[in-house]
């Protein structure tokens, strides 16, 4: 494959994950305070709206991850076309019930496109190396902070959506040809081997689930948090920003890290670092609120960078079934963790509880982190 061929590809996989997670999922994100503001839904609908896109994301996960060759392609190109109408018709102030529909059929899409996307990359050798799996998951940090800047430069949250889903159209018509020929060679292979359940796989597996129970409280909920303290309001939108630009680095930094000190002590330090961002937007103060946005941008998807490489070296053959597995798990985490947050904060009368929460189990995440590093070191022992 020639560097100009590989380039390609990963720019293309990169523009699919930022129409599909850094638009299709997390302009609801930047967004929210002001459509909370302008129709008056409470935290306990937002919420449920998040966790309908997630658990839609989960079964798009689990139908991508069983698709055969030729399925693929054709959940791909659905994936996009339902991800622009998707992002574009938010805009339409037709109801809860509407948006609560729209996001469902955006969690579908990204869960299609996430496994995908992810799985043809790795699949025709572009991501070899930190840059290559690094350049491939900075779509979704550079589209985080492409909606935070329009949650600061654009007042009408709808016009917001509207320039989004434009700009996820312009995305979305070069990233149609990422599968390319991989997808043709595939139909004549062989199935992919069954899946090998090792005591450091299931441990990537609820580390990586409870990440997605713990990170998604920060990622749906942080700019509606900051907006709601006097000292932090005006910093939210810029907050968001800096979660995007922080998430831009992010895979590069913590793969070459996983190089270095291998994937689990990477992951270690990435849930440590994660779990103080999210422990310090309980102070309250501008500092705290910028620490919390850059740890999360700075981790998150780095850590969804390691696990899954890690994911597909511990199941040699089946990039595609481990990447669905772990994503399944991840999801299930995600659907859970904005719906109880959403409740405890309308019961409470704030997000001091669901924090907490959050921060926890990301934290236990570590620990089970550095279990798999002692693990995979005395396996490496002569």
């Amino acid at each position: 494959m020639s560097r100009r061929e590989r380039t390609f590809i990963l720019l293309r996989g990169a523009a699919t994950l930022l129409v599909a997670m850094g638009l299709g999922r997390f302009a609801f994100t930047a967004l929210l305070p002001a459509m909370q503001a302008d129709v008056g839904f409470s935290d306990a609908d937002a919420g449920l709206m998040a966790s309908l896109n997630l658990a839609a994301y989960l079964a798009g996960v689990f139908i991508a991850g069983r698709a055969s060759p030729r399925g693929r392609v054709q959940l791909f190109h659905a994936g996009l076309v339902v991800a622009v109408l998707c992002i574009a018709g938010m805009a339409l102030p037709l109801g809860l019930w509407f948006w609560d529909l729209l996001r469902a059929a955006a969690g579908l899409a990204s869960g299609f496109l996430f496994v995908l996307a992810t799985a043809f990359v790795f699949e025709r050798g572009a991501a070899t190396g930190p840059t290559g799996a690094a350049l491939h998951f900075a779509g979704v940090g550079t589209g985080i902070a492409t909606t935070g800047l329009a949650a600061q430069f654009i007042a009408d949250w709808r016009l917001g959506w509207i320039l989004l889903g434009l700009l996820a159209v312009v995305l979305a018509w070069p990233a149609r040809k990422l599968p390319g020929e991989s997808v043709r060679a595939a139909g004549t292979a062989n199935a992919a081997p069954r899946l090998h359940w090792s005591p450091v796989f299931v441990l990537l597996l609820v580390a990586y689930a409870l990440e997605g129970l713990g990170y998604i409280v920060t990622g749906t909920f942080l700019v509606a948090i900051l907006r709601r303290l006097p000292e932090t309001a005006p910093l939210a939108p810029l907050a968001w920003v800096l979660a995007g630009l922080a998430a831009i680095p992010s895979p590069l930094v913590w793969t070459r890290i996983a190089h270095r000190f291998g994937s689990w002590a990477s992951l270690t330090a990435a849930y440590v670092v994660q779990a103080i961002g999210i422990f310090a937007a309980l102070a309250g103060s501008p500092v705290a609120a910028l620490l919390s946005a850059a740890s999360y941008g700075f981790t998150f998807i780095g850590i969804t960078g390691v696990s899954i490489a890690l994911a597909t070296r511990l199941q040699p053959g089946a990039a595609a079934r481990a990447t669905a597995l772990v994503t399944i798990g991840y999801g299930i985490g995600q659907v859970i963790g904005p719906w109880a947050a959403g409740l405890v904060a309308t019961g409470s009368s704030g997000f001091a509880l669901p924090l907490i929460g959050a921060g926890t189990v990301v934290a236990i995440s570590a620990l089970l982190s550095a279990v798999g590093h002692v693990l995979a070191t005395r396996a490496a022992a002569p």
